[in-house]
């Protein structure tokens, strides 16, 4: 008697879960953006992430991000809740950098705020400014080092002595607040601003 084999299909994989679960918006529930240690804490590893769920009447501690997002078709991979997530450039770059200077718990809009669902969107927009106001500290992202910011920013942080400001240090500070962040700064975070950053 002969039998024949059959080669059995694989089954599917199954489903991504679902990188937004929906909020309590009567609760105030938001999210925030936990970055991960990376092994071998090397700055140029992939940047890794989870989102949690809290709420805004007692969070955990936490900072938030101001920043522009920049040029919406050029973006990079990080990885949030396991799954590849597109960020763009200049997104990546700031949690590169908070990465590397140690902060952990964030929040950030583009992250943090479900964009395809334009309920939850709308009604975290209105909620930003008691975000930003229940942050430990607000971060302003002005981008990556260029042109002499690093020697505006130092000039910048002495503000006694501005007077005594060299001509290629002013050139650097005029190019520093011509960034395009201070055209796009949020309404909500701009009194809110206690540390003004450039990548390292």
């Amino acid at each position: 008697m002969s039998s024949s084999s059959t080669e059995s299909s694989p089954s599917p994989l199954p489903p991504a879960p679902d990188l937004y679960r929906p909020l309590d918006f009567i609760n105030f529930e938001f999210r925030l953006l936990t970055l991960l240690e990376i092994p071998g804490d090397s700055a140029e590893a992939e940047v890794c992430c989870k989102l949690e769920h809290a709420y805004l009447d007692d969070p955990p501690q936490y900072h938030a991000l101001s920043y522009c997002r920049g040029d919406a078709s050029v973006t990079v991979p990080i990885q949030v809740n396991g799954q590849t997530k597109q960020v763009t450039t200049n997104l990546e770059a700031a949690l590169r950098e908070l990465r590397n200077r140690k902060i952990t718990t964030l929040w950030a809009d583009a992250l943090c705020i479900n964009q395809e669902d334009s309920l939850e969107r709308g009604l975290q927009v209105m909620r930003m400014g008691l975000i930003y106001s229940k942050a430990i500290e607000v971060f302003a992202w002005l981008g990556p080092e260029a042109e002499d910011s690093a020697a505006a920013m130092k000039r910048l942080s002495d503000p006694a002595h501005l007077d005594s400001t060299l001509p290629t240090e002013e050139i650097a500070i005029r190019r520093l607040f011509l960034r395009l962040y201070w055209r796009r700064i949020c309404k909500y975070c701009c009194n809110a601003v206690r540390y003004m950053l450039i990548g390292s």
